[in-house]
């Protein structure tokens, strides 16, 4: 079965993403903080199943749900540099939100 333009450009977007999950992986340095590797790790390997289910299944939600991780993950990663670099992140609860031209995407 062929499939349309717009589901193989799905497809090669869907395989982009995971590929840089993995990348993101093999990035991770246990030796300087194992229980953090192995957070990240646990929720990057949910991540990259996610986004094999969302290919198989053409599940949006899925796809959403990862989005909204690595945007929560970005925030984080956000503060985390603000602080090693002395400045004061700003104040709330949550992760820096994403701003309008700065969007996780997986295009390009």
């Amino acid at each position: 079965q062929m499939l349309s333009g717009q589901a193989l450009e799905s497809h090669g977007l869907l395989v982009k993403a995971q590929r840089i999950i993995i990348e993101l992986m093999c990035a991770l340095n246990p030796e300087a903080d194992k229980t953090l590797s192995d957070n990240l790790t646990s929720l990057y390997f949910y991540m990259y199943q996610q986004l094999i289910r969302a290919n198989i299944e053409k599940d949006a939600k899925r796809i959403e749900e990862v989005t909204r991780l690595m945007e929560t993950l970005r925030g984080g990663w956000r503060e985390a540099v603000a602080l090693v670099r002395g400045e004061h992140p700003p104040t709330g609860t949550g992760p820096i939100p994403p701003s309008s031209d700065s969007r996780l995407s997986l295009q390009g």
